[in-house]
C-alpha cells in the first residue's frame, strides 16, 4: 500500500473549537493528545509563555507568516493528535482553525503550479486538495464555516478521520471507550489519553520499565485552575492488586522525598523546590485507577517560565 503524508483543511462549525470534542476523534484511538490553543494564549502560563517566545523568536514563524500569508498563534483554535495503530504513521492531527485560514485556501490556489491545488468533488463534498511536498497530500473542504486542518501520514487512517469530522464515521464518544472516563477537567489546556497499552511491544523492557507492563490505559490533564496550575495524572492498571501497589509505590517516593529533603543544602533552592513540590503530590485510588494531582502556584511557573532561556 502506498503510504501518504497528508493533510486536508476543512471548513466546519466553530463549536469544534475548545476542550478535545471525542465526537470527532476517530473511534478505535489509542492515544489521543489535545491542546486548547485559544485557553493556552488567554491563560496567564499562555500570556507569559508568548510574551518570552516574542522577545527571544520563533525559528521560522516569519517564514510561515510569508509563507502562509497568516498567522499560526491567530488562527489556530486547537490541536487534536490521534493515534490509530501500533505505528507512528497511524496517527493524524485534527487542527480547529478561524475563518482567517481561508487565506491558506487562496494562497494554495495562487501558486497551484508549485502546490498542484484541484478542487474536486467527493461523496458530495467539494475538496481542495494540494500537495505540500513530493510525498505529502492535502485537501481543503467546506461543511459548515470555520476551518479545520488534519494531518496524517496513510490515505486510510486521514479517511477515517475525515468521516468522522463530517459525522459519517464512528467516533471515540461512540466507541464508549474507557480512555475518556477521565475526560479534561476544568481549566483544562492540554489533555492525553491512552489506552490498550498492554497491547504495545513493551515486552523487552527491563526493570523500572517493567511497571508499564501492569498498565493499560494512563489519562493526563494540564491546566490552570484559579491561581494555580493544575497537572492530574490517572493510570489504570490491568489489575486491582496492582493499582493498590502502584499507589503505595508513589506514596513511597513522596515519603521517601521528605526524608531526601533534609540532606539537601538549604542554598540549593533548585532541589528544595523539587522537593516541596513532590510532597504536594496528592495521590488516591479507586477500583484499577491511580490518581496523582499536583497544584502549583502560578506565580511560581511564571518566574520559572521567565527563566527559560
Amino acid at each position: 500500500m502506498r503510504y501518504l503524508a497528508a493533510a486536508c483543511l476543512f471548513a466546519s462549525s466553530a463549536a469544534l473549537a475548545g476542550p478535545v470534542d471525542f465526537d470527532r476523534v476517530p473511534a478505535g484511538s489509542r492515544i489521543v493528545a489535545h491542546i486548547d490553543m485559544e485557553r493556552l494564549l488567554d491563560s496567564r502560563i499562555g500570556s507569559t509563555l508568548m510574551e518570552h517566545l516574542e522577545d527571544h523568536g520563533i525559528d521560522g514563524l516569519q517564514e510561515i507568516k510569508a509563507h502562509l500569508g497568516l498567522d499560526p498563534f491567530e488562527v489556530v483554535r486547537d490541536v487534536t493528535v490521534c493515534l490509530l495503530g501500533d505505528s507512528e504513521e497511524d496517527a493524524v492531527a485534527i487542527v480547529s482553525m478561524t475563518s482567517d485560514a481561508e487565506r491558506l485556501v487562496s494562497t494554495l490556489e495562487a501558486f497551484s503550479e508549485e502546490t498542484g491545488y484541484r478542487q474536486r468533488r467527493v461523496g458530495g463534498r467539494s475538496l481542495h486538495t494540494f500537495n505540500v511536498d513530493d510525498d505529502v497530500f492535502g485537501c481543503c473542504a467546506e461543511i459548515r464555516g470555520g476551518w479545520v486542518l488534519a494531518v496524517g501520514q496513510r490515505e486510510r487512517t486521514l479517511r477515517n478521520a475525515v468521516d468522522t469530522i463530517w459525522g459519517d464515521g464512528e467516533s471515540l464518544e461512540d466507541d464508549h471507550a474507557d480512555v475518556i472516563e477521565y475526560g479534561p477537567g476544568r481549566g483544562s489546556i492540554i489533555w492525553v489519553g491512552a489506552a490498550d497499552l498492554a497491547d504495545l511491544p513493551i515486552d523487552d523492557l527491563d526493570g523500572p520499565a517493567n511497571l508499564l507492563k501492569k498498565v493499560d490505559a494512563f489519562v493526563a490533564d494540564i491546566g490552570e485552575r484559579g491561581d494555580d496550575m493544575s497537572i492530574r495524572v490517572r493510570v489504570r492498571a490491568k489489575k486491582g492488586e496492582d493499582a493498590a501497589r502502584l499507589g503505595q509505590m508513589a506514596q513511597g517516593l513522596i515519603a521517601m522525598s521528605a526524608f531526601a529533603g533534609e540532606f539537601i543544602d538549604e542554598h540549593d533552592h533548585e532541589a528544595r523546590a523539587a522537593i516541596s513540590l513532590l510532597q504536594s503530590v496528592r495521590v488516591s485510588s479507586e477500583d484499577n485507577w491511580v490518581s496523582a494531582e499536583l497544584k502549583i502556584d502560578l506565580d511560581q511557573v511564571m518566574r520559572l517560565v521567565g527563566e527559560i532561556d
